[in-house]
């Protein structure tokens, strides 16, 4: 063996081969000869948002999004996630790129079994409490990870799209993501795409194509695009807690992530550096994942597709809010619930100090059954999710499904982004306490709870 040979042999020690072979077959839903030829994204050229930006442009050359899919020695749920993955319409496996952090050599069998490209991250060894060990070393790997894709393995595709090895995945998780591309070419307001919603709860979605914007980064299934990682991100990225670092204002400037009110990623991952079954049960077993395969993001043909790109950007995004608004009624009182009128929003006005370690927000968070943190999902100080209106006593209909925004007026809600002048002058601001009353049993039965000792750890 020459020495050229022997340089390209060394190099090439810890990749798995791939090829086109067939996998196993996909869990996700396979998509319906109805809507088959109206699924696909990639090389459409409909008008509107971003027709002429970098991801618009790339896509409809015929270009398809990367995925990254970071592991590490979890072998059983990376095999249930490719099985998804590769079920999702328009994911092909030449697209997919697994980068592991460390060399459990479980993993690399999957990858093998899959034929997807596998590179292995060899770290240093991290020293200090559990912790400080899983956090320097998750941050790491992610800059490792992003780098070596960016970098080596695709020096040409303007975005990737970042996944972990226990997600389930909705059929239009991939044209989602396409889709979104648009939004993100002409929106400057917008930094990242997600396809998870931290308040996505059962019981509190339903519109499988409304896209929100929050400045706190979801993650859980995002999207990056070239530019901002080599641009901004990777010569700061921090030695630990990325995610937390990334809703920095720093980070952020103020950009937003566009996400879908329904998620189109299910985090199966009960077991993990910073999880356990509890905190799974309270925030991730009850979140809704789209299972429709009908719905899909053709921009030619599908109405409500393109409608919603359409108000997901800033300007008409904050008219639909502010129309909600003035057509909304202020809550004073539980039985409110029930006097909210047919295309009508029920508005809670509150004032809810943002502060570190403060708790303003916890006793309605947890009425709701949402996040605890008030800036998860919230955009401008405004939560808005749907609830129940309760039926008569001793009648039989099911509870209907009203629309309800939660206001914070207070201070803390920055001066750029708020809806404080649009408060009615008679609208009450609700303490917080409010929700801890007696009284607010009987309408708190909307949210969806999950007992914790009856959760499926073979998801």
């Amino acid at each position: 063996m020459g020495r050229k040979a022997k340089v390209v042999a060394a190099k090439q020690k810890n990749i798995v081969a791939v090829s086109t072979a067939t996998t196993p077959p996909p869990t996700a839903a396979a998509p319906t000869p109805e809507n088959r030829d109206d699924a696909p994204v990639t090389g459409a050229k409909p008008d509107g948002p971003g027709a002429n930006g970098p991801l618009t442009s790339f896509l409809s050359s015929g270009g398809e999004i990367p995925i990254l899919l970071l592991a590490k020695n979890r072998p059983g749920q990376l095999k249930k996630t490719l099985k998804s993955l590769l079920g999702v319409r328009g994911v092909h496996r030449e697209k997919v790129f697994i980068a592991q952090d460390g060399t459990d050599p479980r993993v690399g069998k999957v990858a093998e079994e899959f034929k997807i490209k596998l590179k292995r991250h060899v770290q240093k060894k991290t020293f200090g409490p559990p912790w400080k060990v899983g956090a320097v070393q998750i941050a790491t790997h992610y800059k490792w990870s992003l780098g070596h894709f960016f970098n080596s393995v695709d020096k040409d595709s303007p975005a990737v799209i970042i996944v972990e090895d226990d997600l389930r995945f909705s059929p239009d998780f991939y044209e989602y993501f396409a889709a979104v591309s648009r939004v993100l070419d002409s929106d400057q307001s917008l930094w990242i795409a997600s396809a998870w919603n931290d308040n996505g709860f059962k019981s509190l979605v339903k519109d499988n194509y409304q896209l929100k914007r929050t400045i706190f980064f979801p993650g859980l299934g995002w999207m990056l695009t070239r530019r901002l990682f080599k641009m901004e991100l990777e010569r700061k990225w921090p030695r630990e807690h990325w995610d937390h670092w990334l809703r920095q204002k720093k980070q952020h400037n103020n950009r937003e992530v566009l996400y879908p009110q329904v998620p189109r990623v299910f985090h199966a991952g009960i077991k993990g550096t910073f999880m356990e079954k509890k905190t799974h049960a309270k925030y991730f077993a009850r979140i809704a994942t789209n299972n429709d395969s009908s719905v899909n993001w053709n921009l030619n043909a599908n109405s409500k597709a393109k409608l919603a790109l359409e108000m997901a950007e800033q300007r008409p995004y904050k008219d639909r809010l502010e129309g909600l608004i003035q057509n909304s009624l202020p809550f004073s009182t539980f039985g409110d619930f029930n006097k909210v009128k047919p295309g009508q929003t029920l508005a809670i006005w509150i004032n809810a100090n943002l502060s570190p370690y403060r708790k303003d927000f916890e006793p309605i968070a947890n009425f709701f059954g949402i996040w605890h943190e008030h800036q998860r999902g919230s955009h401008c100080g405004v939560h808005e999710f749907y609830w129940c209106k309760l039926p008569p006593p001793g009648s039989k209909n099911k509870p209907e499904r009203i629309q309800v925004m939660i206001i914070n007026v207070d201070r803390t809600v920055p001066e750029h982004c708020n809806f404080r002048d649009k408060k009615p002058k008679g609208a009450q601001i609700i303490p917080a306490g409010f929700f801890k009353s007696n009284r607010a049993g009987p309408y708190s039965k909307c949210k969806s709870v999950v007992d914790v000792k009856k959760i499926n750890m073979n998801i």
